[in-house]
């Protein structure tokens, strides 16, 4: 266990999740989805976006 390599899965948050946490509007995360600005992952009906592109992107990162 001397070179074990630990790997960070990231965090994916569905819609609603994101509102929460961030006060964001449904509208504007949707919009952002739509608009290829953000990571996300879909399953089914199911959007899940990933925590850190987002907040990446809020502080203007580039991806």
């Amino acid at each position: 266990m001397e070179n074990e390599t630990r790997i960070r899965a990231p965090l994916l948050l569905t819609v609603p999740e994101i509102h929460k946490k961030t006060g964001l509007s449904i509208y504007m995360i949707r919009k952002m989805i739509e608009e290829d600005k953000i990571v996300t992952i879909r399953l089914g009906r199911k959007i899940f976006v990933n925590y850190d592109s987002l907040i990446r992107f809020l502080n203007g990162e580039t991806a």
